[in-house]
């Protein structure tokens, strides 16, 4: 009978179905590496577009200096401020792991459409096509302030 009993975790946690976590099939180190992969690329994203994200406002969006340092100022802020509102989906709602991973393919996507838009203004001589990439790099850059 302890057996059993001690074959279940005892502070809460589920798996999928919703059924008492195994003991043996829990807190090991399968999604670390996931986790670390996701988080190290993250992080080289971020700074690595942060560093330049002020030129690029200046020269291909067309800011002002003030505009463009006051534009990515509040961008950086709101990136070390939205992780909150995630802890808060993932405690409450979601979970670590869904968090995680629904989080990661919203920032993906702005990255993507960053880059894409970027490609298209650098290819287009159309000036209604850059003021369109314009506002698609505005856009990605939204996405990426609240993931």
């Amino acid at each position: 009978m302890a057996e059993a009993e001690d074959r279940y975790t005892k502070d809460g946690t589920t798996d999928l179905k919703g059924n008492p976590s195994v003991k043996k099939d829990t807190g090991t180190w399968k999604a670390c590496p996931y986790i670390l992969a996701n988080e190290c690329c993250e992080r080289l994203a971020y700074y690595g577009m942060s560093t330049n994200l002020v030129n690029f406002m200046k020269d291909r969006l067309n800011e002002g200096s003030a505009a463009a340092a006051n534009n990515v100022t509040n961008w950086s802020g709101s990136c070390y401020i939205t992780p909150l509102i995630g802890a808060f989906l993932a405690d409450a709602y979601l979970g670590r792991f869904w968090t995680i991973s629904s989080f990661m393919m919203v920032y993906i996507a702005g990255l993507t459409l960053l880059t894409l838009s970027h490609l298209l203004m650098v290819s287009s001589q159309n000036a209604l096509m850059a003021s369109a990439t314009q506002q698609e790099a505005r856009q990605g850059l939204y996405l990426l302030h609240f993931t």
